[in-house]
C-alpha cells in the first residue's frame, strides 16, 4: 500500500472541516472547506473537500501527505 488513506481513515474525514496554511491553485492560504467524499484511489483513498469561497464553490482532491502537511483540521 502506499503512503496514503485507508478507506476507514478517509470516511472517518467526511464532514470535517480544514483550513489551510499554504495555497493551491485558486484556494487562498487560511481558506476553510469540509471533506465531503473519500475517493478510492486503486491502492489507496483520498479525500475531496469543497471549499468555502465566494461565488462558484471549488473541490478538490488531496491526499494523506497533502493534508497532513498543508491543512489543519478546525471546529466548524
Amino acid at each position: 500500500m502506499k503512503e496514503g488513506y485507508t478507506e476507514a481513515e478517509a470516511q472517518e474525514l467526511v464532514n470535517h472541516s480544514f483550513e489551510t496554511h499554504a495555497p493551491f491553485a485558486g484556494v487562498p492560504r487560511r481558506t476553510q472547506g469540509r471533506v465531503i467524499e473519500a475517493i478510492d484511489g486503486g491502492d489507496h483513498w483520498n479525500v475531496l473537500i469543497e471549499w468555502n469561497l465566494a461565488g462558484k464553490p471549488i473541490q478538490q482532491w488531496f491526499t494523506k501527505f497533502e493534508m497532513k502537511n498543508y491543512m489543519r483540521p478546525v471546529q466548524p
